[in-house]
């Protein structure tokens, strides 16, 4: 997003690995704004909500008027070049900010739904997805702190019962839990699960993912210490029946605590080797004072996260740091 407009950006494609701005600066067939929608985005997912085989958009902003959510369907043809269209259903004008939205089928019914955090940090509000381009809203739910204050939202089928769960972080800095997640029973009822409690931590970013393809959600988060600022990684193993352990992977060195700020991650398969382990990509702030370094790779491979692919990478520094043992299902 810029500048209150949702903007999809083609990939360089073909031989071409490095993203730079005059990839998309020198050809206005490379981009399009999708839509103005007046005031700052402040979430945005990707997904199937039209039936379609391709991937629509979901969108929160910042709102003291008007409508806040706002979903967007491909065309079906070319997205660069046709217009997108938007689901009117799939609509919210309480008036209240969205910071974060998320897409999942929560109810198993084969097509997917928005969750969305809603007119309270620790509330969560529900659109079901009615299979023929509308939506329907559910009943609200909350977490059971009331000092629970979503940042971040993840839709996963956490327990692997073939419905999609979500997955709430706290970026409040307290002795409360910061993981937790909504359990859903298929029919739009919510237990809330406690996931892990790391205290004065906040939480910057987080993804889902089975990362250790036992077939249930495990969890990464990355983000820094209250009192004494110290970027860390961690995962939480996700053991089955509710039982959960955090582990920390990595931490900057303490000598340069001033010199990271850790902003986001997201999983991925970068060696593009089909593994089941998924890796972690982490982006870091620049423009901290004495950084050089901009992208972390953390490489999911057995037995050991110890191999970094430098070439997926360039003109940025990268670091690369030892993890423990990690094994896949059955061995």
């Amino acid at each position: 997003s810029q500048d209150n407009n949702i903007i999809i950006l083609k990939s360089p494609g073909g031989s071409t690995d490095t993203w730079v701005d005059s990839n998309w600066e020198s050809a206005s067939s490379n981009w399009r704004v999708i839509d103005d929608i007046g005031d700052d985005p402040l979430a945005i997912d990707i997904g199937n909500l039209a039936g379609s085989s391709d991937k629509d958009i979901v969108v929160g902003r910042d709102s003291d008027s008007g409508d806040e959510l706002y979903a967007y369907t491909h065309p079906g043809s070319d997205p660069f070049t046709s217009s997108w269209g938007s689901i009117a259903t799939l609509t919210l004008g309480s008036s209240v900010s969205i910071r974060d939205v998320t897409i999942g089928d929560f109810d198993d019914d084969g097509d997917n739904d928005v969750a969305y955090v809603h007119t309270d940090t620790d509330q969560v509000g529900f659109s079901s997805n009615d299979g023929d381009d509308t939506f329907t809203p559910q009943g609200d739910d909350t977490f059971t702190d009331e000092n629970f204050d979503i940042a971040i939202l993840k839709a996963y089928d956490v327990d692997g019962d073939g419905d999609d769960d979500v997955v709430g972080f706290d970026d409040t800095n307290d002795a409360n839990e910061e993981v937790a997640y909504l359990k859903s029973d298929g029919g739009w009822g919510w237990s809330v699960i406690s996931i892990a409690s790391i205290d004065f931590f906040n939480v910057k970013d987080a993804v889902v993912a089975d990362f250790d393809g036992d077939g249930d959600g495990d969890m990464a988060m990355v983000g820094s210490w209250t009192a004494v600022h110290v970027e860390t990684v961690y995962t939480i193993d996700n053991n089955g029946d509710t039982d959960f352990t955090v582990i920390t992977e990595s931490s900057f060195s303490p000598d340069n605590t001033d010199e990271y700020t850790v902003n986001a991650i997201v999983e991925m398969d970068v060696g593009d080797d089909d593994s089941p382990w998924k890796d972690l990509v982490i982006a870091i702030d620049p423009d901290t004072a004495g950084s050089s370094l901009e992208i972390a790779i953390f490489e999911n491979a057995i037995p050991e996260f110890t191999t970094l692919l430098a070439p997926i990478v360039s003109v940025i520094g990268i670091v690369c740091w030892n993890y423990r043992r990690r094994e896949a299902a059955g061995q």
